[in-house]
């Protein structure tokens, strides 16, 4: 029984390590492109400059992105589930061994990575915002022209 737990929490293991690595490589990703990774259209609003999808959205999308992440590692199923071993397993103590999506989500690096990624996609839009003030505010006439 020992051996099959231990076998259990080394692929444990191993999903929770594949998934921070997706995690990271989405990051870094965000962080080496020179180029966009993501559309959002540029309007006239009444009196600023917006964006649509705005950032709410995109981080809203990032983070079900990243919780169907961890939940596509915590659907594998588990090598003490397995019909074949539950002779060796069953009354065993400690219920059904790691939850792979509780240990991700706990996980210092875990955050960090998913900070990293919210962060890089507020300067962005900062970025982009200030871009869109300095270049397309002064055309603003044009457009109310166009409205009228």
């Amino acid at each position: 029984r020992t051996f099959i737990q231990m076998i259990d929490y080394m692929i444990t293991e191993t999903l929770v390590r594949t998934n921070q690595e997706s995690l990271d490589l989405l990051r870094d990703e965000l962080y080496t492109r020179t180029n966009g990774m993501f559309y959002t259209t540029v309007f006239y609003g009444d009196t600023n400059i917006h964006f649509t999808p705005e950032i709410d959205e995109f981080l809203e999308k990032i983070r079900l992105i990243v919780e169907d992440m961890a939940g596509v590692f915590s659907d594998v199923t588990k090598i003490i589930h397995a019909t074949n071993f539950e002779p060796y397993v069953q009354n065993q103590k400690g219920g059904k061994g790691p939850k792979v999506d509780k240990i991700i989500s706990k996980s210092y690096h875990y955050k960090a990575s998913v900070a990293a990624i919210n962060q890089r996609l507020i300067d962005d839009f900062v970025i982009a915002q200030e871009f869109a003030d300095q270049k397309f505010e002064r055309h603003r006439e044009i457009y109310n022209f166009e409205k009228k």
